[in-house]
């Protein structure tokens, strides 16, 4: 372990930053642009802070439900 961390603090020291790429989830990159596209298309539904609590304690076919009535009201 100590010849690792030895190794990784050399060549941070020498190249001036990490020693390695950092690159972002391929799936989390994809879901980012989907979400950004839906929102430059309007398809959006906003809540409120309440609204989001009352769902936190609902079964899945009622959020659905309400869900589905929020999109049809914001005329998605």
């Amino acid at each position: 372990m100590t010849t690792a961390v030895n190794t990784f603090v050399r060549q941070r020291l020498r190249e001036e930053s990490i020693p390695f790429q950092v690159k972002p989830y391929d799936d989390y990159k994809a879901k980012l642009n989907q979400s950004l596209q839906q929102a430059n298309d309007g398809k959006l539904i906003s809540l409120s802070l309440d609204e989001l609590e009352s769902l936190e304690d609902t079964n899945t076919d009622t959020t659905l439900e309400f869900l589905k009535t929020r999109r049809k009201e914001s005329g998605l």
